[in-house]
């Protein structure tokens, strides 16, 4: 004789079996999945079939057109020591590369004023009127005042260029125009008044 429990059983293991063939009839009725964009991958295998099939490969990388591939862009400006007929050097300010461009020579302008004072100091030594204590004491001056004009040109560029009269562009450059513009002043300065001529 059969158990009620046993019985229970059988009965839901044919729920649980009729169950599973709806839903499997049901999933081979739907619809297949939806693929984005076929023709860049190739399809999900989801039967032995399709997956003994040849597999459509995605097409090459597109190259572009021949005439896109001849644009040459322009070669960038040559970077040259500003004068005061050419404050920004040879950069133009309808070029591509313009900030970066005046950026070097800002930094261009910033090495010739210390090479100026180099060359002062290492001239002291030709100057016959000098005894050596006073050499050391005005190269110790040179460098010292060169310290100082140096952090109030960078006070004055950096700050000062905001109420400029006339500031044109950005604010970044009127404070590289600033400091190429200060660098020419002070080459200048310590040529006509501390002259390497003894």
């Amino acid at each position: 004789m059969v158990g009620a429990s046993t019985l229970f059983r059988v009965v839901l293991f044919c729920g649980l079996a009729g169950f599973s063939l709806v839903v499997a009839a049901h999933a081979q009725d739907a619809a297949a999945p939806r693929q984005i964009d076929p023709d860049r991958f190739a399809p999900m295998p989801r039967d032995a079939a399709t997956i003994a099939a040849p597999h459509p490969k995605a097409p090459a990388k597109l190259t572009p057109p021949p005439a896109a591939a001849a644009i040459v862009e322009p070669p960038p400006a040559p970077i040259v020591m500003p004068n005061r007929e050419r404050p920004q050097g040879a950069c133009d300010r309808t070029a591509r590369d313009w900030l970066t461009c005046l950026a070097a020579t800002a930094q261009l302008s910033d090495s010739a004023v210390e090479d100026a004072v180099t060359r002062l100091i290492a001239g002291l030594d030709g100057r016959p009127r000098l005894n050596p204590v006073t050499r050391e004491a005005v190269g110790n001056a040179l460098r010292g005042a060169q310290d100082a004009w140096r952090s109030l040109r960078e006070r004055e560029c950096a700050y000062l260029t905001l109420i400029e009269i006339g500031l044109t562009g950005t604010l970044y450059e009127a404070r590289l125009v600033c400091r190429i513009r200060r660098n020419l002043e002070r080459v200048e300065a310590l040529s006509a008044h501390y002259s390497e001529q003894p």
